[in-house]
């Protein structure tokens, strides 16, 4: 009888250990069963942030050779080799449009649109405000797959169109002045960082110390030079792709739609001027007025930004988490100080989004 009795104990002790791991995997595999019918959407997702990038540079490159600033068309320069990388760029472009139009990606018409919003009054629909010209609309639908129910995921991208301002494209200039011994090569010049609430992202950062910048340019200036004084003026941007996804289950019209999930990525540029810089040559101080210019490109994305089954999850459980934006750049220059700290704007609603 006592051994029966040390039987059953063990038994039940068993059953009690191995009880939390069951249940804990059966919410794992609950978690996890959420699935896309293919692999369309991550791949529209990456050609759309890559057609971002391109496009900021082919704007950087007809803005800085445009000798009338009224006109939006490049002003032809004599440089082959500026007309040489503008040519490359507009066809990468075209060849990325060419991929996202064979994926379903469309831009949304004025049409289009306006059947949107012949709707607006039934719900919180995909509805786009048309008449933009610094935003561009672009829209693609994926199906994703729970309990072997299938959801149509609508995502409704803005995109900068155009160098000019907008809500989601900004710029601006700052200058800066440190005095004091700083080593050239221990010395950052510039770096980028990005955060989602308080969580840092990992992305493309800029980061280039003084050595860097001023080598090329000074003879005479190694990675062990003291900088006696330094004054830099910064050119920075920031860019954002926002992504709207309305869910319905597949089949419903779309007055069925719910906004569930709204997300977004950062991307832009920043360059820097070097007006002057005071450093040792010996026991002697040297200074350098020359305009000393580069910049550097950064892109940053929250690892849940565009993926349907976000949307759906929050769709199906309206508690869950709900967006993944990008809430912050900061711009650090000479010294580790920050010269601009920009807050981003997280939206809620496609109409938020305007020209400015």
């Amino acid at each position: 009888m006592k051994v029966l009795k040390q039987c059953l104990f063990l038994f039940l002790a068993v059953i009690l250990v191995i009880t939390p791991i069951s249940s804990v995997s059966a919410n794992d595999t609950a978690q996890d069963d959420i699935y896309p019918a293919d692999s369309r959407e991550e791949n529209i997702k990456n050609l759309m942030t890559e057609r971002a990038m391109l496009q900021l540079k082919l704007n950087d490159l007809q803005e800085n050779n445009n000798n009338d600033s009224n006109t939006t068309e490049l002003s032809i320069p004599s440089d082959l080799k500026i007309i040489k990388e503008y040519k490359e760029l507009s066809t990468k472009i075209q060849q990325i449009d060419n991929q996202l139009y064979d994926l379903g990606v469309r831009d949304l018409s004025e049409d289009e649109l306006a059947e949107k919003l012949k709707l607006s009054d039934e719900g919180a629909l995909a509805v786009v405000p048309g008449g933009y010209s610094n935003v561009s609309w672009r829209t693609y639908r994926s199906i994703w797959v729970k309990n072997s129910v299938r959801y149509e995921v609508q995502h409704i991208v803005a995109s900068p169109a155009g160098t000019a301002s907008s809500s989601i494209s900004q710029s601006g200039t700052v200058v800066q002045t440190t005095n004091g011994g700083i080593r050239a090569a221990g010395t950052g010049l510039l770096k980028t960082t990005a955060k989602e609430g308080a969580s840092l992202i990992p992305g493309v950062d800029i980061g280039i110390t003084i050595y860097d910048a001023l080598k090329q340019a000074l003879t005479d200036f190694s990675s062990t030079t003291e900088v006696t004084n330094i004054t830099s003026s910064y050119n920075w941007d920031y860019n954002m792709n926002v992504d709207f996804m309305y869910v319905k289950k597949e089949g419903q019209s779309d007055i069925s739609q719910v906004l569930s999930f709204r997300s977004s990525e950062v991307f832009g540029a920043a360059s820097w001027s070097i007006r002057n810089v005071g450093y040792k040559k010996g026991t002697n101080i040297v200074t350098s007025s020359n305009f000393i210019t580069d910049s550097r490109r950064y892109h940053y994305t929250p690892s849940n930004h565009g993926i349907g089954s976000n949307a759906v999850t929050a769709y199906l459980n309206p508690g869950s988490a709900s967006t993944a934006f990008v809430s912050n750049v900061d711009f650090t220059g000479i010294d580790g100080k920050v010269f601009k700290s920009v807050s981003l704007p997280r939206f809620s609603f496609p109409s938020q989004i305007q020209d400015k």
